[in-house]
């Protein structure tokens, strides 16, 4: 997912991402974070996901 999401970066720019992982080790969510990743934990609820997707969007459209 990460690497997909820098491959879009790298052809179109700043793109907001969020990675939905189960990996839980500090040290890999605190590399994806640096990286200028959203981390979400699964389980991760739909109404969580809709709501940080709608805060990266908003957040994106101001910086343009």
């Amino acid at each position: 997912g990460a690497e997909a999401a820098e491959q879009l970066r790298a052809r179109y720019g700043p793109v907001p991402a969020i990675i939905v992982t189960g990996d839980t080790a500090i040290e890999r969510v605190a590399e994806l974070r640096e990286r200028g990743f959203e981390v979400l934990h699964k389980p991760v609820s739909a109404a969580r996901l809709r709501s940080l997707a709608s805060h990266l969007l908003r957040a994106a459209a101001l910086n343009r």
